[in-house]
């Protein structure tokens, strides 16, 4: 039995008509009911875990359902998420659970302390490992393709598929697939993209936590509105879209960066 996101190298090897198997295939969504209900129950017992070890301190009515309910909300099925909070609500170097899974909820919230510790630091290595492995070369234009994947810079409901985001970007598809060669574990490559679980935008969208991996919202609006405007001028190869998800975006770019009272005038 093999278990794993479908990596480019798996897909690979699965694809090529010299590989005899006979196998089934099951998409495991982390999205869904018996997902969704795998974390509450892996939350349920390693916080059942935690008070027995820490009794003598902890109420029998730990943690407290809103934290619970905060921590499981976040994770979205993601059974490593929920792993990662754990180990660090149990670290015995702090020996304080209660103050830890404080944490947590206030991390979560958004409301952490610049410079305090991130319960999701080991994810964030793992995130960072996954982005220094992509070759410098590709790096600029993967960085591209996450940008328009985290902030939808033609509005929250858009989805270019991938090969309309690539013409949009002026990439054959060679280069815009390998790309997002290394990023199969955390990117779902279908007809379009999106993020398996947003703790990795999150992580994209924090400089405190990405560091040079930080993608900025008006960075990546700026870049789509300078390739849209390239389309606009070409006439003879100009997707038919592309008119549309220019005024959409210049809209939003003026709203934020010019005064309010200009629009009320």
């Amino acid at each position: 039995m093999i278990c794993s996101r479908p990596e480019w190298h798996l897909q690979s090897m699965l694809s090529n008509t010299n590989f005899i198997i006979i196998c089934k295939r099951k998409d495991l969504k982390i999205y869904d009911r018996e997902a969704v209900r795998d974390v509450a129950v892996l939350l349920g017992v390693g916080f059942d875990k935690i008070r027995k070890k820490y009794w003598d301190r902890l109420p029998a009515g730990w943690p407290p359902e809103s934290c619970f309910q905060r921590i499981a909300l976040a994770a979205s099925g993601h059974l490593g998420f929920v792993s990662f909070m754990l180990k660090f609500v149990e670290d015995e170097e702090y020996d304080d659970p209660d103050g830890q899974l404080k944490t947590c909820v206030r991390f979560l919230g958004g409301d952490g302390i610049v410079g305090a510790i991130n319960p999701l630091h080991a994810l964030d290595l793992l995130y960072r490992q996954i982005l220094s492995d992509i070759p410098t070369t590709r790096l600029p234009t993967t960085l591209r393709i996450l940008g328009y994947i985290i902030f939808r810079p033609f509005g929250s409901h858009s989805y270019l598929s991938c090969d309309e985001l690539a013409k949009l970007l002026d990439l054959d598809q060679v280069t815009f697939h390998r790309s997002l060669q290394n990023l199969h574990s955390v990117v779902d490559v279908g007809h379009s993209l999106r993020t398996y679980h947003g703790s990795f935008s999150d992580f994209l969208m924090d400089p405190n936590r990405s560091s040079q991996f930080c993608l900025k919202k008006e960075v990546v609006d700026y870049d789509f509105a300078l390739q849209c405007l390239h389309w606009l001028g070409n006439d003879n190869r100009r997707p038919t879209w592309v008119s549309s998800y220019y005024i959409c975006i210049m809209c939003g770019m003026l709203v934020v960066m010019c005064p309010t009272n200009l629009f009320l005038a």
